[in-house]
């Protein structure tokens, strides 16, 4: 059985500053508790994504980590439109909430959001 790397390409990166802030100039498209969506339109061919997660508001690495790791998932997995995609976290996390975390709980809870 041979493994296929379904790794996450830079051009379905957001990586100019630039490009990030054309997003944040846009109201954002979609929100929830903690994250804001931004979607801009791009002149590419493939979507992309740029991801805020701050030591401000996810203190704990091995948190932001988790959540760049599950969202490039699943944008990874969709198939989206071709264009500018920006998952921001703009609020605190809260303690009792960063100690119920674990993969699978945080996966279900962000492909509730996006499906």
């Amino acid at each position: 059985m041979v493994l296929r790397c379904e790794g996450f390409n830079r051009v379905n990166r957001i990586v100019n500053a630039d490009d990030f802030s054309s997003a944040f100039r846009l109201k954002p498209s979609s929100r929830t508790k903690s994250f804001k969506l931004f979607v801009s339109s791009n002149n590419l061919s493939e979507a992309r994504l740029g991801l805020v997660i701050s030591k401000k508001y996810a203190s704990k690495a091995v948190i932001r980590n988790m959540i760049k790791r599950l969202t490039r998932e699943i944008f990874r997995k969709k198939k989206l439109l071709s264009n500018d995609y920006v998952l921001r976290l703009y609020v605190p996390l809260k303690k009792n909430y960063i100690n119920s975390f674990s993969n699978s709980y945080l996966k279900k809870k962000i492909k509730k959001r996006v499906n």
